[in-house]
């Protein structure tokens, strides 16, 4: 079904205004907010622009600086800089540029749906992206996801464009859109199994052995190789060699195979992601889906995410939920494709579209309501760490080298210093070694610090004593 003009552009209008109203709820909020410690990563390379401008990124923690790490290329920080620098607020703007890209993504969804299964469903996905609360949090997050989704989704539109009409400029910008999404986020190349659907789909065999297309994946692939290239030989943090090399690949097949993570990420998704009504009705598309040409791609689409989900190991995606960002898409469009389904069936003469109508209404308002009681406390603000750092502003010099008893960066963020973040438990060795390795002062600040403090004292000069603080002076400063 196709709508007249006017109708489209309204339900774009419509479509886009909810979208960005409900994202711009909690923009100014301190990062000391759920996925508080990606964030204040994220948020702290943004900030170190201004003092080192690299296009590596660069964090707060290991040392003095430039603390290179070993990550995905960050666009978010980059774009977001000169705004940053014209209007001084750091965290609005951050935000602002991931509701950018966030849009960009929703306006791929409906494009992509639109081709695959008409102007009706491609909306009903839209409305479903717009609304999931899990959504609306990481849509506005400082997170490099956002870019994620939006250049994906532009990557997956352009090919499938592409297939179809062929000709230099979709090659160029589906060329450009994958390598975008591979910079943004490595994690991108497990759609490659989507991307090899499409092209069997359209093209059958022949098109493994169609030249321009291998062209356009070492076009696509040559530039991420090259920038992770020097990113590793830079990083004095290889964050995603280990991270891949340890705890990834060994892991892989144990976990996709176990029975505890498969039972992990079923009440994950129902109790955080797409919440319980969401996860029945996308099972029911999915299971649905392999006997319809045209949703097909959509069951391939949950394998490919579900082989990125089993190859970062439940640990890892317990502890970064965002992970799971890459199954939205896919759920927004299978309810779209679901509901435009259902809405063609009779009985006898009877139309179920009215019946199918009221039903989406229901199942929306019940995804939308759901989500938020199950994610409404991602938004809430912890003021611990904003505390901490006002203390270690007012009693240690700018520029100084901090040493603190917290795991998580945003505490430096907020802190407004550089350091080290002890992750072992608190011994007079260690302190001793961080100050060798030039930590100026140490902040205690953990329950389990707390208890070396009447050791300490005998040891290292007293700057400062609070419930929340205790701070010791260790080198200059």
């Amino acid at each position: 079904m196709g709508y007249n003009f006017p109708v489209r552009k309204y339900l774009w209008i419509i479509l886009i205004a909810l979208f960005l109203a409900l994202r711009l709820y909690g923009i100014t909020n301190p990062l000391s907010e759920h996925a508080s410690w990606r964030q204040a990563d994220t948020a702290s390379m943004l900030s170190n622009l201004g003092e080192n401008f690299s296009i590596f990124p660069q964090l707060d923690y290991d040392g003095p600086p430039p603390n290179y790490a070993e990550l995905e290329f960050p666009f978010l920080p980059l774009l977001a800089f000169p705004f940053f620098k014209l209007s001084g607020d750091l965290i609005p703007t951050a935000r602002a540029v991931s509701i950018f890209f966030s849009l960009i993504s929703l306006i791929f969804l409906v494009l992509l749906g639109e081709q695959r299964f008409g102007e009706r469903a491609a909306f009903i996905s839209g409305f479903i992206y717009a609304l999931l609360p899990f959504n609306v949090f990481y849509n506005r997050a400082i997170l490099p996801e956002p870019v994620l989704m939006g250049m994906s989704l532009g990557a997956l539109y352009f090919f499938t464009i592409y297939l179809k009409r062929g000709g230099w400029k979709l090659w160029t910008l589906t060329a450009i859109f994958i390598m975008l999404s591979i910079l943004s986020k490595p994690s991108f190349l497990f759609l490659g199994l989507l991307f090899l659907f499409f092209l069997l789909e359209e093209k059958g065999l022949k098109g493994l052995i169609d030249w321009k297309i291998w062209l356009m994946l070492f076009s696509a692939l040559i530039p991420p190789f090259v920038y992770f290239w020097f990113s590793h030989s830079l990083a004095e943090s290889k964050f995603l060699t280990s991270l891949i090399s340890i705890h990834m690949l060994p892991n892989f097949l144990t976990t996709l195979s176990s029975t505890d993570f498969w039972n992990f990420l079923f009440f994950r998704l129902g109790e955080r992601v797409l919440t319980w009504t969401g996860l029945f009705v996308f099972l029911l598309s999915l299971a649905l889906s392999p006997f319809f040409r045209k949703p097909r791609f959509l069951f391939i689409w949950a394998i490919s995410v579900c082989l990125f989900f089993a190859f970062s190991t439940a640990p890892v995606l317990f502890q970064h939920d965002y992970y799971q960002l890459m199954i939205v898409p896919a759920f927004a469009l299978s309810l779209g494709w679901l509901f435009e389904r259902a809405s063609q069936l009779k009985i006898g003469k009877y139309q179920l579209k009215n019946v199918v109508f009221g039903l989406l209404i229901m199942v929306g308002v019940m995804v939308f309501t759901e989500g938020l009681s199950q994610t409404g406390y991602f938004w809430n603000v912890d003021p611990h760490p904003l505390k901490i750092g006002e203390k270690i502003r007012e009693f240690t010099p700018e520029g100084s080298l901090i040493a603190i008893d917290q795991s998580n960066p945003v505490y430096l963020f907020y802190s407004q210093r550089k350091g080290f973040r002890i992750l072992s438990p608190l011994t007079t060795e260690l302190i001793k070694d961080l100050k060798e390795k030039g930590a100026q002062f140490l902040a205690v600040t953990s329950g389990e610090g707390m208890i070396k403090i009447p050791e300490l004292e005998g040891i290292f000069p007293l700057v400062e004593k609070s419930p929340e603080l205790t701070l010791f002076k260790l080198n200059g400063g």
